[in-house]
């Protein structure tokens, strides 16, 4: 049988799209995860108050490089990490750090007037959170890992009313992204939590004074 010029060039084509369709058929679909906030009714002694007028801003949030990306980044061993092709944050990690956060303390303060950065500039912020995180990864199957330092700043003269760092470690569970995200909520619910309490400690100063 004698094979044109012009069939060979077809059954090429055809070939290379049939590899291409099949590529494509392989790869799998992409996947956007955000942070869980804080839900249900807390606790009594988890449940602080701020004064009424009082505004508090979170943020900004500082991330290190390698978290800074669209990626969810897992730890392999201590020294390397994986960054996943097909599992990613839906909006930017800081982002939804920042405002994950300010619904944590809306949640636990019970007061609307808390907001993320960057808020309106009408807005009268009275204490700005700020969070500088070292660590936000973890190990698909095991655990997640929060490591940040935060501290509260009095807006109206810059002064730094309080400055910690602070760690949560929280069992992943099963070998999912979907597990890992949610045990990185909670250890984030973990870190609201200790700077609501300090707020509340900032309150009961501001009414002895």
């Amino acid at each position: 049988m004698i094979v044109s010029h012009v069939q060979r060039g077809l059954l090429a084509t055809v070939c290379a799209l049939a590899m291409t369709l099949s590529s494509c058929a392989g790869t799998p679909d992409s996947k956007f995860y955000l942070l869980e906030p804080l839900t249900g009714s807390p606790a009594p002694e988890g449940t602080v108050t701020i004064d009424q007028g009082i505004s508090i801003g979170v943020g900004p949030v500082t991330l290190p490089e390698y978290l800074d990306r669209p990626q969810i980044v897992t730890r392999t061993n201590r020294n390397t990490v994986l960054l996943a092709e097909f599992d990613r944050w839906a909006e930017p990690l800081s982002s939804n750090v920042s405002r994950t956060m300010a619904e944590n303390l809306i949640y636990l303060l019970h007061d609307d007037s808390v907001l993320p950065y960057p808020w309106p500039g009408s807005v009268d912020v009275a204490y700005q959170v700020l969070v500088d995180v070292y660590r936000f990864d973890g190990v698909l199957g095991e655990k997640a890992w929060l490591d940040a330092q935060w501290s509260v700043q009095s807006r109206k003269d810059k002064n730094v009313l309080m400055l910690k760092r602070a760690t949560f470690v929280e069992p992943a569970g099963d070998p999912s992204y979907e597990a890992l995200v949610a045990a990185q909520s909670r250890a984030l619910g973990n870190l609201s939590r200790e700077i609501a309490a300090a707020l509340k400690g900032l309150m009961r100063d501001r009414v002895r004074e």
